[in-house]
């Protein structure tokens, strides 16, 4: 995700109101603010840094689709499959510890400690909490450029598939014009057959070589 994507959607999720009052604690990150009614309101800053790692990204995603709430343990099966284009069930333990550690030590502290997540590290539990909706949209614009993104190279290569190719046409057309003048039907009876063994035999030169180039 770009900042240029960030800073574009930034301002409708993190901005308030005009006229909002705004204390001036801080949260512990660059630019976070405390509301008066005690809301945590995220910089571009934080949002960024914290959106930046696709392993933070798939943990919120993760943790909205099971209700806000999982565990340590699923997390991290749950990524290390999806890492590996695997399923939970065919995880080697390398795989799954590999995650587990990087979760357990770097990112879920990260989340918790600005506010995203409630990480309890003895118990493994990890629940969200109300200003990760604040991340969400930026979530979700990523995913809808990727989406698009797939949707256009799927279609090029459809198109590229289903275009025919010019030199099958010019073999197609000659092929039919040979036949003509072999079985004497009109006026190309009167091309003599050596005629048509030059017009076949450039023609087919022509097929292979355009083929031979494109390789």
């Amino acid at each position: 995700m770009s900042l240029i994507e960030l800073a574009a959607i930034g301002p409708l999720v993190v901005v308030t109101a005009a006229g909002s009052a705004l204390s001036e604690e801080g949260s512990g990150e660059k630019g976070d603010r405390t509301t008066v009614r005690g809301r945590k309101e995220l910089s571009v800053d934080t949002v960024f840094e914290l959106l930046k790692n696709e392993r933070r990204r798939r943990i919120l995603e993760y943790l909205r689709d099971q209700d806000d709430e999982t565990t340590l343990d699923r997390l991290a099966e749950h990524i290390a499959a999806r890492e590996n284009d695997t399923d939970e069930f065919h995880l080697s333990s390398d795989q799954r510890k590999r995650v587990y550690i990087a979760l357990y030590q770097s990112h879920l502290p990260k989340l918790h400690d600005t506010g995203i997540i409630d990480y309890d590290q003895r118990s493994g539990s990890v629940r969200l909490l109300d200003t990760a909706h604040q991340l969400y949209p930026y979530i979700d614009l990523q995913s809808t450029s990727q989406d698009d993104a797939y949707e256009k190279s799927e279609n090029s290569t459809m198109d590229d598939g289903e275009r025919i190719d010019p030199s099958l046409i010019l073999a197609l057309g000659v092929a039919g014009l040979v036949v003509v003048g072999v079985s004497g039907i009109g006026p190309l009876t009167f091309v003599p057959m050596e005629a048509w063994s030059i017009v076949s035999v450039v023609a087919l030169l022509f097929v292979t070589g355009r083929n031979a180039v494109r390789l």
